[in-house]
């Protein structure tokens, strides 16, 4: 028989957590990518310089100072954006793409008994989705971080203080991204514990079947023999009423 925990859902005690951890891993995706201080461009260069030449926040539609957030158009100029960046970018979006996407399909299994392979596939998703956050840090390395004169274009015809960057920090919204990603990596796990416990159940589903069908079986076989044995005792109680009869009369 099974047990209390099994039978308050068809796949499963853990399958709530796979869909708890996915909606959290999601959130926090989305939450870390639109922020504007993904990383900090940090600088070390007095308060008195002019402000993109600070340490400010930088994302991937905008940059941060003093907590607001402002677009990386400035006078109708846009940065020069290198293919580290635009890589990062493409795979945030990606992360949150396919990850939302991998958050409803584990939504729409906690509705219904699933078979192991499908769990399997929600696995290797998560996992997937998991890895894809974390190609999201490629901003480190992206021009946004390493290149000094990176906010020249906002001031055009002045000098920016350069010589000052010292390269990129984690923020907010990496901080975000990272904790996304271990939370789709717990998820994928959770997916492959829930396989199992379906594997599980599904062989146990199979021998109580085939335990079912051999005792039909053995039961139709006993229902004919006595069939016959009935049968030939009913002739036999005729046919000595018959002679009965006969000797009486």
């Amino acid at each position: 028989p099974r047990s209390f925990s099994s039978r308050s859902h068809p796949n499963g005690p853990w399958m709530w957590a796979i869909v708890c951890l996915a909606s959290l891993a999601w959130i926090f995706s989305l939450a870390g990518t639109s922020k504007c201080s993904f990383l900090e461009r940090r600088s070390n260069v007095g308060q008195f310089a002019p402000i993109l030449a600070q340490t400010v926040g930088v994302g991937f539609w905008g940059w941060e100072h003093d907590g607001d957030c402002y677009s990386y158009e400035i006078g109708g100029r846009t940065p020069d954006f290198d293919s580290a960046f635009k890589f990062s970018r493409f795979m945030s979006g990606a992360a949150d793409f396919f990850g939302g996407l991998a958050m409803v399909c584990a939504l729409f299994t906690s509705c219904f008994p699933a078979n192991v392979l499908m769990f399997k596939a929600l696995a290797g998703a998560f996992h997937l989705v998991a890895f894809i956050e974390i190609l999201v840090l490629v901003l480190f390395s992206s021009g946004v971080c390493k290149d000094e004169d990176f906010f020249q274009y906002g001031y055009e015809g002045t000098p920016l203080l350069l010589s000052s960057s010292t390269g990129c920090g984690m923020a907010a919204g990496g901080g975000l991204a990272i904790a996304s990603s271990v939370f789709y990596f717990l998820a994928g796990n959770m997916s492959y514990l829930v396989s199992e416990f379906v594997r599980q159940r599904t062989a146990s589903d199979l021998d109580t079947i085939d335990n079912a069908k051999e005792w039909d079986d053995n039961g139709e076989d006993d229902t004919a023999e006595n069939g016959v044995n009935t049968t030939g005792n009913l002739d036999e109680d005729y046919e000595n009423d018959e002679d009965d009869g006969g000797a009486g009369d």
